[in-house]
This record gives C-alpha cells, structure tokens and sequence, in this order.
C-alpha cells in the first residue's frame, strides 16, 4: 500500500510527532497524526516517510490574555494560600470591597464570589479583585503560576 500524504508538520519541540494530510483510499484526504512511537506500524511507517521533508515545529506565540485564558483554575486552597503569601485574606478583601463598593447586587456577588471552590483566572471577580487591590497583572499572573504547583 502507498502512504500518499501531503502538509507534513511537526506539532511538537521534541520532533516526535508530525501532523499530515493523509491520502485515504476510502475517505479521500483525512487529518492525520503519526507519530515516531505509534502502537501501529502504520503510524510508525508514515512517521519515518514524512519525517525528512516535514516543516519544523513553530512554538505558538500568545498574547497576555490568551496566556491568561491557558491558566488552570486554581482550587480555593491554592488561591487562599497564594493570597497569604501576599498578605490578603478573606477579611481584607472584604473590607477593600466594602470600602470601594456601593451597597449592591454586585457587591454582594463579589463577596460570594469569595466563596468559591475554585477560581479562575480571567473571572471578572479575580479582575475585580486585582484593580481594587492595586495589583498588576503581570503579578497576578505569576502568583497564579506558582499557585497552580500548590
């Protein structure tokens, strides 16, 4: 059987796994995914077939925000004890809300917010919470990468 295959890329740094449209008999052009370790010696064949003339593998290039958007959420535990490590607690941020906010829903809201089992990182709450506090974002971002080992 012929292996016709044709856009042949790697999708990965350590070179071990090509992306490729695949020419199949039934199915016409599929996407395809070999890889250099594949259980099937289908994928093991087109991996070595496509390996001398696959472009290289590019690393994607991400704004700030998609950045942001790629972070785990962190459970309560993580976010409560990153928070201490900054000298924030519950009753801080509940007094800077109180200070700052008007009596309303959505200063109720924020304050349940406080409550929950896991944050996020673009939660407009966390957003909220990172102006009213003064802290940058470039901050958050790196407390919240160090939280997520917690």
């Amino acid at each position: 059987m012929t292996l016709n295959f044709k856009n042949a890329k790697f999708i990965n740094a350590e070179l071990t796994a090509i992306d490729l449209e695949l020419n199949h008999p039934s199915f016409g052009w599929i996407p395809f995914t070999a890889r250099a370790g594949d259980v099937e010696e289908y994928g093991r064949s087109l991996f070595a077939l496509a390996e001398s003339s696959a472009a290289p593998f590019v690393a994607p290039v991400y704004t700030a925000d998609e950045l942001r958007a790629r972070m785990p959420n962190l459970t309560a535990r993580q976010f409560w004890m990153t928070a201490a490590n900054i000298n924030i607690d519950k009753d801080v941020l509940l007094a800077a809300i109180k200070a700052e906010m008007e009596d309303s829903i959505d200063r109720k809201m924020m304050i349940a917010e406080l409550e929950s089992s896991t944050f996020e990182r673009l939660n407009p709450t966390v957003i909220d919470l990172m102006v009213l506090m003064d802290i940058p974002a470039e901050q958050v971002d790196d407390l919240w990468v160090w939280a997520s080992g917690l």
